[in-house]
C-alpha cells in the first residue's frame, strides 16, 4: 500500500457517529484513523443547532496519500447526507495536496480555505475554558476540547519546580487569518499561559475545508 503520506485529515463529528465514519473511510482505503474524544465550545448558532456544542464531540485524525484523499473527496458529499461533520485538511505537501485538490474542482471551498488557519494550544488542565473563552473574544466562533496528558520526566517536573503538569487539555480552533494572530497573541498573553511548562499555541495551514451541510426536512 501506498504510505507518501500528503495531509492530515481532521474530522470533528458528533461521539456517537465517528465510528461510521471511520469505517466509511477505510471503504474508501484509509488504513485508519484516530478517535480523540472531547466537548465543544461553539458559539455561532448554526453550529449549536447541529450539536456542535456541548459535552460529546469527536475528532477523527487521519494520514492520507494521494489516492486516498482523493477518494475522500469524491465520497464526502454523499457522506455529509449521512452523517454531520466538518473536515479540516492540514498539508504535509502542499504541492502533492493541490494537485488532489485541483481534481476536485470546488473553487469555492478551497478558495474558502486559503482564509483559514487551524489553531492548537496545548495547556495545562483546567485551562482550556479560559483559553476559549479569550478566543470568542477575538474572533473566533467556536472550538473543541481535548484531554491529553505530558511526558515529562520526574526530574524535569523537579527541575522546573514542580510547576509541569501532566494533566493537559488541547483546544482546537479552526478561525479565518485575519482573526488568526490576535487570538494567538491573546492566548499567549494570558497569564496561566506564562508559568513554565504551561502550554504553547500554533497555527497550521488549511487546505480544505468542509463546512456542515443541512440534511433534508431537519
Amino acid at each position: 500500500m501506498e504510505k507518501n503520506y500528503i495531509a492530515l485529515l481532521y474530522t470533528f463529528s458528533e461521539k456517537n457517529k465517528a465510528d461510521a465514519i471511520v469505517e466509511e473511510c477505510k471503504a474508501l482505503g484509509f488504513s485508519g484513523a484516530t478517535i480523540a474524544s472531547g466537548h465543544g465550545a461553539a458559539t455561532s448558532t448554526l453550529w449549536r443547532l447541529f450539536g456542535f456544542d456541548g459535552p460529546e464531540r469527536s475528532v477523527i485524525i487521519s494520514l492520507v496519500n494521494a489516492t486516498q484523499l482523493l477518494s475522500y473527496l469524491k465520497s464526502e458529499s454523499e457522506m455529509l447526507k449521512k452523517w454531520r461533520f466538518v473536515s479540516a485538511l492540514v498539508p504535509l505537501n502542499e504541492t502533492a495536496v493541490n494537485e488532489v485538490l485541483k481534481q476536485k474542482n470546488d473553487t469555492k471551498e478551497i478558495e474558502m480555505a486559503k482564509q483559514l488557519e487551524f489553531l492548537q494550544v496545548i495547556c495545562n488542565k483546567g485551562v482550556a475554558l479560559e483559553v476559549m473563552e479569550k478566543a470568542r473574544t477575538l474572533g473566533a466562533r467556536g472550538g473543541t476540547i481535548l484531554e491529553g496528558k505530558g511526558t515529562a520526566r520526574e526530574e524535569d517536573k523537579l527541575f522546573f519546580g514542580n510547576k509541569l503538569v501532566s494533566e493537559k487539555e488541547i483546544v482546537l480552533i479552526i478561525t479565518d487569518k485575519e482573526s488568526s494572530s490576535a487570538i494567538r497573541s491573546g492566548i499567549e498573553r494570558m497569564d496561566p499561559m506564562k508559568e513554565d511548562g504551561a502550554g504553547i499555541v500554533f497555527a497550521l495551514p488549511v487546505s480544505y475545508f468542509s463546512k456542515i451541510q443541512e440534511k433534508e426536512n431537519n
